[in-house]
């Protein structure tokens, strides 16, 4: 029997293959344009120097306050307003003059001006002219002529002081109505010192014989005087003597033999 002969493949006899072949691409270089990489590094600049430098910051010296010469208010201003320190993106003017508005009313007019760079800014006051004084008890305002009350900043001998109750809504007269009596007494030799307030009467004068004189308000005083001068007359004719005259309405003028006011 024959032997079979065994067979064998070869490379040769299963023709061509083809073989994968691996290639390693080369890693491209990206390229930047030099103008493009100036232009950021410059932004990023800016933003640090902006960011960081001292100048955008509003320093103690930096905030100027006009129309005050007093070193102790400017000092106290300054601290109030709460301006200092911070970066000039970062300030708020407006805010921090509504805070000193409210803070310090004995200033007519306050604003802020902040420049852009270098950071400064001024504090511009206008400061109250008081034509009175009026002790509320143990407590002395100043009245401007806008009829704010507000603390005393000192000595003023020459202004009208007047005593009592200071007006509300429910007073009968408003302090204009009382600065307006004062002026018109003053024209007919009645001084401040004899006066005082009472809310539901105005002015109440005591006069030189101690009597109490309501005269009411406003600049319309001479005939409540002369009405006065009539019913202490006739008083005086019936032998009575008042210790409470009312002449706000000159027609209608009153009297009374007890002082209940």
């Amino acid at each position: 029997m024959a032997k079979k002969m065994r067979y064998y493949r070869t490379a040769a006899l299963l023709g061509p293959t083809v073989q994968p072949v691996a290639f390693r691409a080369r890693p491209r270089p990206i390229k930047i344009p030099w103008q493009a990489a100036a232009w950021v590094a410059a932004i990023v600049g800016i933003g640090l120097w902006i960011a960081l430098s001292g100048a955008w910051y509003l320093d103690w010296e930096d905030l100027t306050v006009t129309g005050i010469t007093s070193t102790e208010v400017i000092y106290g201003m300054k601290q109030t307003s709460d301006l200092v320190g911070w970066h000039r993106l970062s300030l708020d003017p407006e805010a921090a003059q509504a805070i000193l508005v409210k803070a310090l009313p004995e200033y007519k007019d306050i604003q802020i001006h902040c420049g852009v760079f270098p950071t400064k800014c001024e504090l511009a006051v206008t400061q109250r002219t008081p034509v009175m004084i009026w002790e509320a008890g143990s407590e002395r305002f100043w009245v401007d002529d806008g009829w704010t009350f507000y603390q005393v900043q000192g000595d003023r001998p020459d202004l009208p002081v007047i005593r009592g109750p200071i007006p509300d809504a429910m007073s009968a007269y408003s302090a204009i109505e009382v600065y307006e009596g004062i002026q018109a007494l003053a024209a007919l030799n009645i001084s401040a010192e004899a006066l005082d307030f009472a809310p539901q009467r105005g002015l109440v004068w005591t006069d030189p014989a101690g009597r109490r004189v309501a005269l009411g308000g406003g600049p319309s005083m001479a005939p409540r005087l002369q009405m006065y001068e009539i019913v202490v007359s006739q008083c005086e004719a019936k032998g009575v003597f008042p210790q409470a005259v009312d002449v706000r309405f000159p027609g209608g003028a009153t009297y009374s033999m007890e002082r209940t006011w």
